[in-house]
């Protein structure tokens, strides 16, 4: 049968208004998913940009650690020059010395030599120590003297040697008990 034209009007209404449903309810989907999308959307750059500003931090902390290191590199380095240019100054008036009493060594001949006199003369330099003691310039033939003497009243560790007067004294008492 044949439906008649009051019915078939009312069904096209029927599926209009069902169609403007379905579109409303795609509409209201589509807008919440937008909505949602862009908070989704914002909270995602605004993590982004979070993320920059710690790489931007950590990158400005490393340069700082950089600079700091690069600095302490160059403190030691202009120490360690200045402990060789000293080395270098005392090494060169070593040799200055040693060439001013080889001049006056020459100047004087052959029949004078230098006997080291007195007790030693500690220097401190930087982390060097150096032990010096006075020369004395003697005739050849004393010198030999002068350190027989100081030989003799020369403090020893042991304070009675095998081959001294007083350990054999020394020996002769304890068996004389």
């Amino acid at each position: 049968m044949e439906k008649s034209r009051k019915e078939k009007r009312k069904e096209i209404k029927k599926m209009k208004r069902k169609q403007l449903r379905k579109e409303a309810v795609e509409k209201e989907w589509e807008a919440e998913e937008d909505r949602l999308n862009g908070h989704e959307e914002q909270r995602r750059i605004e993590r982004e940009e979070e993320e920059e500003e710690e790489e931007r931090k950590r990158r400005e902390l490393a340069l700082k650690e950089f600079e700091e290191r690069e600095r302490a590199w160059i403190h030691a380095m202009e120490i360690k020059r200045k402990a060789l240019e000293d080395e270098e100054e005392v090494e060169k008036k070593r040799n200055h010395l040693k060439e001013d009493a080889n001049r006056e060594q020459e100047e004087m001949g052959d029949d004078w030599e230098y006997v080291e006199e007195g007790p030693a003369e500690i220097i401190w330099q930087g982390n060097e120590i150096f032990v010096r003691k006075k020369k004395v310039m003697v005739p050849k033939g004393e010198a030999n003297e002068k350190s027989k003497e100081e030989d003799a009243d020369r403090p020893t560790s042991n304070p009675l040697p095998p081959q001294s007067e007083a350990f054999a004294d020394y020996l002769n008492a304890s068996l004389a008990q």
